[in-house]
């Protein structure tokens, strides 16, 4: 797998971070090549994980993330790393949406979308550190 395949930065867990480090993801060659809706899915699932890491790992407060982007064949591993808090009950929460009523709420959405446009999740809690693997499928750019 050479360099080209590989996407990996540490950064402060910070929105403003967050945003810097998904336009330095559009322009990075790990995702060229894949088709429109895959580098999307990718840059969306990552956004919201890592914006979720941000507001409710660290609660605003001070600390760092990295993220780590593997391109296969046909799927990009995406691995975050932080010491923020831990998930509720060590445990992803579930992809439902959130219940549909008169008014319109914001959030509950992230977590939808991510278990949506991911093939797979793993997440776990060792050393004080929380560890989220999420896979995408990775379809090519028709020739």
């Amino acid at each position: 797998m050479g360099p080209d395949c590989r996407f990996d930065h540490s950064f402060a867990a910070q929105a403003m971070e967050v945003r810097l480090v998904l336009t330095r993801l559009r322009r990075a060659s790990v995702l060229r090549g894949l088709s429109p809706e895959s580098a999307e899915s990718c840059e969306l699932v990552l956004a919201e994980a890592m914006n979720n890491i941000v507001e409710h790992a660290y609660g605003g407060g001070d600390g760092s993330l990295r993220l780590t982007l593997l391109r296969g064949r046909h799927h990009v591993i995406c691995r975050l790393l932080d010491r923020g808090r831990p998930l509720p009950g060590l445990t992803l929460p579930p992809g439902r949406l959130p219940p549909q009523d008169d008014s319109p709420a914001e959030g509950g959405y992230g977590w939808f979308l991510i278990h949506s446009l991911s093939q797979r999740l793993h997440y776990r809690r060792a050393d004080g550190m929380n560890r989220l693997f999420i896979v995408v499928t990775a379809n090519s750019r028709a020739a």
